[in-house]
């Protein structure tokens, strides 16, 4: 039978075409498919691959041992699990064939990976928290003034002289008063802010009339002490010898030193010296209008001694003494007054009256009725020669003629009080 794909050629007749006839070689083209078909399959793999690793988001490191661990045997690689399987045609040879060797799929070689490590997460070491910056909260406040030396008060507490500088102060509105004697006071304010600072400079005006309400000091350096139940200054000393002669230019004491008290006075004497003194203070600006010097009253004496103990006081009690002590020596009382029990006997203004002798007997003295008298006055507090309780005691009263008594234990203490 012939093939029907064959040609037949016949040999040429008159009036016709000459049809040669031509074989194909099928023959020969079929024993190349398997070959063929093995390039086609490795192409499509190569292919697939290829598009693989281009799209796998699997680090390279991953993908290089992967490739490394599937040996070479031409089929799919495991990394590939998506792609469509091709099937594998038989390769059978038939008779008079000749059957060439099918070659493997050839896979390009793969440039070596890289070994690169995956990004690991940072982890951050703890941060302490840093501790907020401090912000100051007080401030400081200095204080300078003309003249220098002013004292420095805040509601009625001194806080030093000028200049003076106050650290650690509250942010806020601060009020000071300044004052020096003989000069006008001053009331200032500092605002000051958190952390701040804030310079104030007070100028005085030299005034030397005392103010009243506190203390100062006379023109003959004796410490004058505001008493408000006075409403007048007490001196904080007795009258000493120098400045009893500086007033009068002369000294009747008997145990001589300038800042022993004067002794061997009068009261009439005592009385004048004050009289001086208020002149001499006038003259040089150092008295508020309508204040003149004088002696106490027994009543007001009684005030300033008011508390004061034994302790304070200058006696023979604990021992013999030769003379007074120098004023001031023990400490103070209560009034910032010294030796107002002891030293010497201070004169009082009063005569000693029914009404002086009354009083005595309340505060538990031992006066002489008798003495009841204009002519004889009063003296107070002991005296440096005194040992008995009796004549210490705060409320014995010693009653001498006023122009006759003036011994070795007898002194006084001045007062500035309204003019009567």
């Amino acid at each position: 039978m012939s093939d029907p794909h064959s040609v037949i050629l016949l040999p040429p007749t008159k009036g016709r075409p000459v049809r040669r006839r031509i074989v194909f070689p099928w023959k020969r083209v079929r024993s190349f498919l398997p070959i063929a078909a093995a390039l086609a399959l490795g192409w499509t793999i190569g292919f697939f691959q290829g598009s693989h690793q281009r799209s796998d988001p699997t680090p390279p490191v991953l993908e290089a041992e992967a490739s490394a661990s599937v040996p070479d045997t031409g089929a799919l690689p495991a990394s590939a699990p998506n792609l469509p399987e091709v099937e594998r045609l038989p390769l059978v040879a038939k008779k008079d064939e000749v059957t060439a060797p099918v070659p493997a799929p050839v896979t390009p070689p793969s440039p070596p990976a890289k070994r690169v490590s995956a990004p690991q997460p940072k982890t951050l070491a703890p941060v302490a928290a840093l501790p907020a910056p401090s912000v100051p909260l007080n401030g400081t406040i200095r204080i300078d003034s003309q003249p220098e030396q002013a004292q420095v008060y805040a509601a009625e507490k001194l806080l030093g002289v000028t200049p003076l500088v106050l650290d650690n102060l509250p942010a806020g509105t601060h009020t000071f008063r300044v004052e020096k004697e003989r000069h006008t006071r001053k009331t200032v304010d500092a605002r000051l802010k958190a952390g701040g600072q804030v310079d104030l400079s007070v100028e005085l005006q030299y005034d030397p009339e005392p103010r009243t309400g506190g203390p100062f000091t006379n023109g003959q350096e004796v410490r004058m002490r505001w008493i408000p139940s006075l409403r007048g200054w007490a001196a904080s000393v007795e009258t000493t010898q120098a400045v009893y002669e500086a007033i009068t230019h002369e000294d009747p004491s008997e145990n001589k030193g300038p800042e022993l008290p004067v002794t061997n006075v009068t009261w009439a004497a005592a009385l004048k010296f004050c009289e001086l003194l208020t002149i001499a203070e006038r003259g040089l600006g150092f008295l508020p209008e309508g204040y003149a010097y004088t002696l106490p009253s027994d009543e007001e004496w009684s005030l300033l001694a008011a508390g004061t103990s034994l302790a304070q006081a200058v006696t023979n009690k604990d021992g013999l003494r030769q003379q007074p002590a120098t004023v001031g020596s023990l400490a103070a009382n209560a009034l910032g007054l010294h030796d107002i029990r002891g030293n010497v006997w201070e004169w009082c203004r009063d005569s000693y009256t029914a009404e002086v002798h009354r009083r005595e007997q309340v505060e538990n003295g031992t006066g002489d009725r008798a003495r009841i008298n204009q002519r004889y006055k009063v003296l107070r507090g002991g005296s440096w020669t005194r040992s008995l309780e009796t004549n210490l005691a705060l409320g014995y009263r010693l009653a001498a003629d006023a122009n006759g008594h003036s011994d070795y234990e007898t002194g006084f203490r001045v007062v500035l009080l309204p003019e009567p």
